[in-house]
């Protein structure tokens, strides 16, 4: 990718710790047939912006499975104490960097963290993050989907047993349909894509100035638990079958 007609070196991580206490190897856990990883890993090495690609991990078997559905990106064995449950993103992405640039002969520009546990993103959400990073300025972009079920206006704290507005100031008007309530958003875990001084001189994953990149809700489902494995299985189905074009046509006939 050329900015200013220079040449950028973009990284892309994915992080795939073995010591996961809600699913057991979840990063390789089959999901509709294949490990989980190989779908992050098969979006990734599509990408036509990326420079290089690697796997980070502590675990043998995690790194085997890499390896297989890789199709030849770099495997990186992480040391075990960055591997615990309380290890934040931030030191994985230094030891990446540093690794990968010692290893390159190069320095990167840019840096894109790719979660395994988003496994419906593709290779243009990938790239449309990287694109909108260079093409603003900004610090970082993250992946973002519109939330429809969960509003905060609609949101409640319980206090002395009384349901009151879980942020102060915004009462709830019952009136208003769900569909008409101002539009909110969250971060679906998937993609971070930020300036190599965002992680490295910062320590932090996105910067101060961070623009969103819109996926649609049914490609952002975010695997924690078991039970959400059943939910992306759901979700591969829906998307393969088109219904979401079906309802998209059923929808456009039904307001002519």
């Amino acid at each position: 990718m050329l900015k200013n007609g220079v040449k950028l070196n973009i990284l892309g991580i994915i992080p795939a710790r073995g010591g996961s206490k809600s699913v057991a190897l979840k990063n390789i856990k089959k999901l509709a047939g294949r490990p989980l990883i190989s779908y992050v890993l098969n979006a990734a090495k599509r990408s036509h912006l990326l420079t290089d690609l690697i796997v980070s991990s502590e675990d043998d078997a995690i790194l085997a499975v890499a390896e297989k559905y890789g199709g030849g990106e770099v495997l990186l064995k992480r040391p075990d104490f960055l591997a615990k449950d309380d290890t934040p993103d931030v030191p994985v992405l230094r030891h990446a960097i540093s690794q990968m640039e010692s290893r390159k002969k190069i320095r990167y520009d840019l840096v894109v963290m790719l979660h395994v546990t988003t496994p419906l993103l593709r290779t243009e959400d990938i790239d449309g993050c990287i694109d909108k990073l260079i093409t603003t300025g900004a610090d970082s972009v993250v992946s973002v989907y519109r939330v429809t079920d969960a509003n905060p206006i609609k949101m409640k704290k319980i206090v002395d047993d009384k349901l009151i507005p879980y942020i102060d100031g915004f009462e709830e008007d019952t009136t208003i349909r769900r569909q008409d309530l101002p539009p909110v958003y969250r971060r679906n875990a998937g993609i971070y894509a930020s300036k190599r001084e965002v992680v490295m001189d910062m320590g932090k994953v996105w910067g101060q100035d961070v623009r969103p990149f819109l996926m649609p809700e049914e490609r952002s489902v975010d695997i924690n638990g078991l039970l959400d494995f059943y939910f992306a299985e759901a979700a591969i189905k829906f998307l393969r079958s088109g219904s979401r074009q079906k309802i998209n046509n059923h929808s456009h006939r039904a307001t002519k």
